[in-house]
């Protein structure tokens, strides 16, 4: 693979879709007014993660929720926080806050 050096965005996503879901996918984007990639980027990385869990699901949460506890007691103040562990901690809590309301 060749990488652009000038380039912002060098990795590539790819997914199938049926036809269906390209269609609808289609009006989306084109009621946005972005282009697909900047539409999908979007809609991928700022709206609500609905998880089903599992035990796999359960155990890969634990994991990173000890990850979170390790910097958190690191961490003397929230500028020190690793941009790469602020997504996690973000998933992981809405993860948390749905199975709450689920038990509700």
């Amino acid at each position: 693979m060749r990488v652009e050096k000038h380039r912002k965005r060098y990795r590539t996503v790819a997914f199938r879709m049926s036809e269906e879901e390209w269609q609808e996918l289609d009006k989306l984007v084109a009621l946005s007014g972005r282009q697909k990639q900047d539409f999908l980027i979007k809609s991928i990385l700022h709206q609500k993660l609905i998880v089903i869990g599992n035990q796999v699901q359960f155990e890969r949460l634990r994991t990173t929720l000890d990850e979170i506890a390790t910097e958190l007691h690191r961490i003397e103040r929230a500028e020190d926080v690793e941009p790469e562990l602020l997504a996690p901690i973000r998933t992981a809590v809405e993860i948390i806050e749905d199975s709450r309301m689920k038990r509700i």
